[in-house]
């Protein structure tokens, strides 16, 4: 089972009324942000607000083999990914005052 595809088609559904935007992606894969800002700009015009709000925690052993593994994974979740879309969308905002 395509896991993408399906919270794709679910969120499809949920959102298929309102004035909304779905792009399923790993924000922490190179390219996906730029693809996510530049389709929801295309999609909406432009770019008014970013809400960051995407984020995760780990309950893993520090002695764990896979920690720094999953360390890293987490920080440039819950901080790279955050900054790497401000600063994608600034341009954005800026023009649009938002």
């Amino acid at each position: 089972m395509n896991i993408d595809k399906v919270d794709f088609e679910i969120c499809v559904k949920v959102f298929i009324n309102a004035h909304s935007f779905v792009h399923v992606g790993d924000l922490t894969v190179d390219n996906v942000s730029e693809d996510l800002v530049e389709k929801a700009a295309k999609h909406f015009g432009t770019i008014d607000v970013l809400v960051n709000n995407a984020g995760m925690a780990t309950m893993i052993n520090v002695l764990d083999e896979n920690f720094l593994k999953h360390y890293d994974y987490l920080m440039n979740t819950n901080t790279r990914v955050p900054l790497k879309l401000s600063r994608l969308v600034l341009p954005y905002l800026l023009q649009s005052k938002g």
